[in-house]
């Protein structure tokens, strides 16, 4: 029986699944740039990140360039990257035959905290007027910290009037 993948060689399946996509389909540079953190897209080195993180994976022969069809960058997965993926999915399969996966604790673990989670109603006031935004949280701090958030998304001026735990008597009246 052939020996299993490390975490790293996981890891590394991982991070080509999701910059390549399925084995034989071309990625080019925008396409890649797509994927990257929000604060990486915009700015004037983008191009130069990509060919950084694409070149790492071509010297390490996971990845080969494919120039598109006008001569634009592209990269499409090696023999060696396909050949990675095709192993963990093969693992994943077989480890799913035999009844395990390889992140149940963490899957269970992110499970239980969701279900402990409480909802709570906050009331946004602001520019368009009132607006009740519902939220799942463990506690009222992190329900006001999201109640923030949600404030800060709307237009300038927006504000938390209110927030309190779904299902009390407060739900029904104004909360002026």
């Amino acid at each position: 029986m052939p020996r299993r993948l490390t975490r790293e060689r996981r890891k590394l399946a991982t991070s080509l699944a999701y910059w390549f996509g399925a084995a034989g389909e071309r990625q080019s540079a925008a396409d890649i740039a797509a994927k990257l953190p929000a604060r990486d897209q915009r700015t004037p080195r983008t191009k130069e990140i990509v060919a950084g993180k694409m070149w790492g994976y071509v010297a390490h022969g996971w990845a080969v360039p494919a120039p598109g069809p006008r001569g634009g960058a592209g990269w499409v997965l090696s023999e060696a990257g396909a050949a990675l993926l095709a192993r963990v999915a093969e693992e994943d399969r077989a480890a799913a035959q035999r009844g395990e996966a390889f992140f149940t604790q963490r899957e269970a673990a992110a499970r239980e905290i969701e279900a402990r989670k409480v909802e709570y109603l906050a009331q946004l006031d602001g520019p368009a007027g009132r607006e009740r935004v519902s939220l799942r949280a463990l506690t009222i701090e992190e329900a006001a910290g999201l109640a923030g958030r949600e404030a800060r998304r709307r237009p300038t001026g927006t504000r938390v009037r209110g927030l309190w735990e779904a299902g009390t008597d407060l739900e029904g009246g104004d909360q002026s």
